[in-house]
């Protein structure tokens, strides 16, 4: 698998290979694919993941997202763009 996951990424850039080397390396977080483009601690991982929870349940409720957990998944994601994650 490793074999082929270098083939897979031999012509690209560097921002992107340095992405999903980061996703690859997250994937046993259960986490959606587009969180896992961002490295963290163990506490920022459980923190991370109950905060989608509760964005989750919030769309289910009609309740809206806590501020402080919105503000804290408006960075995470800004994060993941900036690095790279959901780009071509």
């Amino acid at each position: 698998m490793d074999a082929l996951h270098s083939a897979g990424v031999a012509g690209l850039s560097g921002s992107v290979r340095t992405a999903l080397a980061t996703i690859r390396a997250s994937r046993d977080t259960k986490l959606p694919v587009e969180s896992l483009a961002v490295s963290g601690t163990r506490d920022d991982w459980l923190s991370r993941r109950r905060a989608l929870q509760h964005e989750k349940v919030c769309g289910k409720t009609g309740e809206e997202v806590a501020e402080e957990i919105a503000t804290q998944l408006a960075t995470f994601r800004a994060i993941g763009r900036r690095d790279g994650a959901g780009q071509p």
